[in-house]
């Protein structure tokens, strides 16, 4: 109870910020769509149209969504669904889960990433070039409680503008640091993504 109540102040801004509106809600099939984002409660799933980026050479993350300019172009697949849609999202089909990436930037929950390239699924792994094992949090880019509400708050405003940009930049990358020290990964040769490809991101949530 005690650490629920430590995290209360992000997780309360973030509602003030964005709120669980929206316009992500599900009805009685339990899919919903919004801004392109498909939400299947029962599959515990959430789809959104993607296109490739970088294919070859190493990246911060694999997928990025729209929020971080400077984090996006680092990434091997992005997308125009804002992150903030894509955070409702998940919050949505399991806010305790959402607790423990967003928060607390864990590496634990199995949550996977799925590629799509026609009918042609791609998990996340097949795509990526680490020694060590990778989380959610290290394929995808969740966001970050302190620096969402600037970042993602007006999206006319690049953050790379901002006063604290040098800030927010030192910060998230020591936060992306992984355990073995390691920062971002190379795609895999064999991959042979296209650079302008459309792809379709599937990210499914345990049981």
């Amino acid at each position: 109870m005690v650490l629920r109540s430590i995290r209360l102040k992000p997780l309360l801004l973030w509602l003030i910020c964005f709120g669980l509106g929206g316009g992500l809600l599900v009805g009685n099939c339990g899919c919903a769509m919004a801004a392109d984002v498909v939400i299947n409660t029962h599959e515990r799933t959430i789809g959104f149209p993607a296109v490739i980026q970088l294919g070859e050479g190493w990246v911060q993350f694999l997928v990025a969504a729209r929020g971080y300019p400077w984090i996006a172009e680092k990434s091997a697949v992005v997308t125009d669904v804002p992150l903030q849609v894509i955070q409702q999202a998940f919050a949505q089909l399991d806010w305790a889960l959402w607790d423990q990436l967003w928060v607390e930037y864990a590496r634990e929950p199995a949550v996977s990433l799925t590629i799509y390239m026609g009918e042609t699924a791609h998990p996340a792994v097949e795509w990526i070039e680490a020694d060590d094992e990778l989380g959610f949090v290290d394929v995808f880019f969740v966001g970050c409680p302190y620096f969402d509400p600037l970042a993602l708050g007006n999206a006319a405003v690049d953050c790379r503008s901002c006063p604290i940009f040098p800030l927010e930049q030192r910060a998230l990358q020591e936060k992306f640091t992984r355990p073995s020290g390691e920062l971002g990964y190379a795609l895999r040769e064999r991959a042979a993504l296209a650079v302008g490809s459309p792809v379709w991101i599937e990210i499914q949530l345990p049981e």
